[in-house]
């Protein structure tokens, strides 16, 4: 049996229904800890007829290591919620499904405000783009990840550039001609930016997942790390600090997702830090104390 270095997080008050790909822990203020989290039937798809997925916040109970569905919140129906602070203001985001033309399309939307209460929509990216991903920089202007995907970037790459303020977020174009800061693996391989922090001497530290679908449409995911360079765009080798095997085996939404880890963010604890994702589409989990998980070269 493989050591296990992670675990299955305890999220109370949806019970018959997966909770998974859970944000990172934050705190609104000084007040309680708070992670947002997918929700949905063990049986729902995205290209269902009535396909509806809720991201839902639960509270810390620290004195026995649960997370409870927080009661009077606000619920918004997206896939994959991730946070991050701009300005001092909560930026809430995640993939929204919807039609158009009569097809499935998805696309990642931004929510912001002073606390989880006041949360209001504020931009979206362009259609069929997941993994769009903010970092306020040391100058107070603001980096942007992007995964475009299809055609010279394949099953998806990581690109990256600066815009001055969270109201050009909705200018497709600022979007689009990010520069492609990650371009050298597999053909099949795929990555998607899923947090980034300004760490020292400027550089942004970056939590991405890598991925790969073999010929049977099974999927296999990674946590990677690398650091990038704003002003120069030089990006380091990246690091994998998690994987599939870390966590301990449970029921996957289906049998192509077995092997998957999704990587929400990480949570700094004094000199260590504690990796939060999702574990094959139906569980959340967390990998602690986790030594220098970014890449020093």
């Amino acid at each position: 049996m493989p050591l296990r270095k992670g675990k299955i997080i305890r999220l109370e008050g949806v019970e018959g229904m997966d909770a998974y790909n859970p944000s990172v822990p934050f705190k609104i203020k000084k007040g309680e800890s708070f992670i947002a989290v997918r929700v949905e039937k063990r049986d729902a798809f995205w290209k269902d007829k009535d396909y509806l997925p809720r991201t839902c916040f639960f509270a810390e109970v620290k004195e026995n290591e649960v997370w409870k569905l927080a009661e009077g919140l606000p619920v918004f129906y997206m896939e994959d919620p991730f946070v991050c602070f701009i300005n001092d203001e909560l930026v809430l985001g995640g993939v929204e499904v919807f039609k158009k033309f009569g097809k499935h399309k998805f696309r990642t939307v931004f929510f912001k405000g002073k606390d989880i209460y006041n949360l209001k929509k504020f931009a979206a990216g362009p259609d069929m783009m997941k993994d769009i991903r903010l970092v306020e920089l040391f100058d107070g202007k603001i980096g942007v990840f992007t995964r475009p995907q299809g055609g010279i970037y394949g099953k998806g790459r990581i690109g990256f550039k600066i815009i001055n303020s969270l109201e050009e977020l909705n200018d497709e174009s600022k979007i689009w001609d990010a520069k492609i800061i990650r371009n050298h693996f597999c053909e099949n391989e795929w990555e998607g930016t899923d947090e980034a922090r300004v760490i020292e001497n400027g550089l942004v530290g970056v939590l991405a997942h890598r991925a790969l679908m073999d010929n049977q449409r099974n999927r296999y995911y990674k946590a990677i790390t690398f650091t990038l360079d704003p002003q120069k765009m030089r990006v380091s080798s990246s690091k994998v600090i998690a994987k599939r095997s870390d966590f301990p085996e449970i029921r996957a939404k289906s049998s192509k997702l077995e092997n998957v880890i999704f990587p929400s963010g990480l949570k700094k604890k004094g000199s260590v830090y504690d990796l939060y994702v999702g574990v094959s589409d139906s569980a959340s989990g967390v990998k602690e104390k986790i030594k220098n998980p970014y890449p020093t070269k």
